[in-house]
């Protein structure tokens, strides 16, 4: 009997008549017969889940051929109630981390034949009914939407014994063994040779690329034609199997990108813009904090929400950056949202200077910290200190070099603590940061501060590894030594690359003593 035939036999059935665990039979297009099978999940609600929209009426069942979501419209053709002999196949399965099936639950006690919902009482008790309504209303056969445990929490989320589309989609496409083993497998489905073949006899294997999760990729024909052109051979029309598993990736890249499409991304650059509005009429402008060779440094008010901000004022006719130079700074600034990164609120161009609206930092850079060490003898620091500054530093250039950003400056003076009383550090000062593109492996200009350059940074092929030792010198300096002194290069990098050890010996009292007991 056809799996028509048998549908018909039984009626009409619908996702409300199947239970997670509950042992089916699932319809196989490719294989011609019904597999035992193990319903996963019920969806009597739409729902999302696995990244992407499940309809109403939905179930999600296992069987020996993989997963298969079964739609509200085809679950009387394609699904039916298992026969001993399925139940004896499947029984394994279940006992493999499967969900427990029906005749393994207790059924509940007003005697309606269903199996009681999972979970228990506000006493701590297993629940002895099917749901809600059937334990206030006994006998009478009405009950809850999620009757026995068919709809919890609006849909029932199970754990998955094989990977979900998604994964199984970015296996297919990351690994070539992979992408081969699922093309072979759909060709013997359809009982075809897989090797050089002609365009006409291509779509059938094509379609069952995904079968065992029911999906049917429904090629458009001029797509295909257009695939079969790129990666086949047009004369004679065929495509040999480098081919076909070429055009395979094509497709299955193509419904990827349409299923499972990336999420637009939303970052702080998007709202760091120009203000086109004079400076004093956006903010108060405040007392001066500091002033250097190329601007002044302002405390501003913002007038309308009341927010105390910074006022960094470039001149452009006295900067050794171009006004060029000078916005990429700041948009530089705004790419990098992170709690250890200066947050620059928005930018102000006049005709002789630039303004940057940033964030203050009470607490002054870092190196002033150090100074103090090296006037007095005694650090205004202890050793947790050093260790929060050192983590949040760290956490910041792995934030800039996943995106990935390389700052080429990073030594004290551009490490601004928040306020006086804290550890919490800002990073600054991106005028020499440089942005990769995806497909770049190293930098495209040398720069930074030659008493805290790398070494190999002074050599063609720059790329993040090396502003790790930057950031290492910058405890070397808050240890309270330099991290190098003047002279010929040679000596200067002998005394970069030997000054790790001394950072350990002068930061961590503990090591230190452990250290000198260990070589006495």
């Amino acid at each position: 009997m056809g799996y028509t035939g048998h549908a018909a036999a039984f009626g009409e059935l619908s996702a409300g008549d199947f239970m997670v665990g509950e042992n089916v039979e699932v319809w196989s297009n490719s294989r011609g017969s019904w597999l035992p099978a193990v319903v996963q999940g019920v969806y009597l609600l739409a729902t999302t889940t696995e990244g992407f929209d499940v309809p109403p009426g939905s179930v999600k069942v296992i069987s020996s051929a993989g997963v298969k979501w079964v739609m509200a419209d085809s679950i009387s053709s394609v699904l039916r109630k298992a026969s001993a002999e399925g139940s004896e196949a499947m029984s394994n399965l279940g006992a493999a981390g499967g969900a427990p099936s029906s005749s393994t639950r207790k059924l509940c006690k007003n005697g309606c034949g269903r199996a009681v919902q999972p979970g228990l009482t506000r006493g701590l008790k297993a629940y002895d009914t099917c749901c809600k309504r059937c334990a206030q209303k006994p006998g009478c056969n009405e009950h809850d939407e999620n009757c026995g445990g068919a709809n919890v929490t609006r849909a029932v989320q199970c754990i998955d014994l094989l990977r979900s589309l998604r994964d199984e989609l970015e296996a297919i496409l990351h690994d070539e063994m992979v992408l081969e083993q699922t093309v072979r497998s759909a060709f013997e489905r359809v009982r075809r040779p897989f090797g050089r073949m002609s365009w006409e006899l291509l779509r059938a294997p094509l379609e069952e690329l995904l079968e065992p999760f029911g999906v049917r990729l429904g090629v458009k024909d001029h797509f295909l034609e257009h695939l079969c052109h790129q990666h086949g051979q047009p004369e004679d029309r065929t495509i040999d199997v480098d081919g076909i598993l070429a055009l395979s990736h094509a497709v299955l890249q193509d419904r990827y990108r349409s299923w499972f499409p990336d999420v637009l991304p939303v970052s702080t650059a998007s709202f760091v813009k120009q203000n086109k509005r004079p400076l004093e009429e956006v903010y108060a402008i405040g007392k001066k904090l500091g002033e250097g060779s190329f601007g002044t440094v302002y405390e501003v008010d913002h007038k309308l929400s009341g927010e105390r901000r910074v006022c960094k004022k470039i001149w452009k006719t006295k900067s050794d950056m171009t006004s060029q130079q000078i916005l990429q700074e700041i948009g530089n600034m705004a790419m990098l949202d992170h709690p250890n990164v200066i947050k620059v609120f928005e930018y102000f161009d006049a005709p002789n200077f630039v303004s940057q609206i940033m964030e203050p930092c009470y607490g002054g850079e870092l190196q002033d910290k150090v100074n103090v060490l090296r006037k007095t003898g005694k650090a205004p620091y202890d050793e947790a200190f050093v260790c929060d500054v050192m983590k949040q530093t760290l956490r910041a250039l792995a934030f800039m070099h996943k995106k990935p950003f390389l700052h080429k400056d990073l030594k004290p003076q551009n490490i601004m603590l928040v306020d006086q009383d804290s550890s919490s550090i800002k990073v600054i000062d991106f005028g020499l940061a440089e942005l990769f593109n995806p497909k770049q492996k190293f930098a495209n200009f040398i720069g930074g501060t030659r008493l805290y350059m790398a070494p190999e940074a002074k050599l063609p092929g720059s790329c993040t590894e090396i502003q790790k030792r930057p950031n290492g010198l910058s405890v070397v300096n808050v240890a309270g030594l330099p991290p190098a002194n003047d002279g010929e290069d040679g000596h200067l990098e002998r005394r970069m690359l030997g000054t790790a050890w001394v950072c350990v010996l002068l930061v961590c009292a503990e090591l230190r003593r452990v250290l000198f007991c260990t070589t006495c």
